[in-house]
């Protein structure tokens, strides 16, 4: 499977959708679970994904998108550079997803199944204020 298949799975299960190429939209409400301004992924491949809220402000999105290629995962400094510059009140969650083989251990006596990083991503929730 795809390593980005494996980020929309999650996202998917996390109850947010692909709107199109970069932006997504919250389908289903789920506890504790609140919409992110910006979801930015790094895949096992080194490879960055990055989607948006679709309600983000064109002028916003703009400066982020700018400013996303300019980092160094796991340094997302540049990005909140430019929330604070807007007087966005932000929280960033950083998640590691793992997924193990399917495959049973051929050694009854291993106790710990390989793991792989697929992504680590970081969530950029916000609110408008001081």
């Amino acid at each position: 499977m795809e390593l980005l298949t494996y980020l929309h799975l999650q996202m998917r299960l996390e109850g947010k959708e692909l709107v199109n190429e970069y932006f997504m939209k919250q389908v289903e409400l789920l506890p504790d679970e609140e919409m992110a301004l910006m979801l930015i992924a790094q895949l096992a491949s080194k490879e960055l994904a990055v989607y948006y809220d679709e309600d983000v402000s064109p002028d916003l999105q703009k400066e982020l998108a700018a400013n996303s290629f300019d980092i160094k995962f796991p340094n997302v400094t540049s990005l909140l550079n430019v929330l604070k510059r807007s007087y966005i009140n932000y929280e960033v969650g950083h998640y590691k997803t793992y997924v193990f083989s399917s495959e049973p251990p051929k050694d009854m006596n291993v106790t710990c199944l390989p793991k792989h990083v697929f992504f680590s991503k970081f969530l950029f929730h916000f609110s408008t204020g001081v």
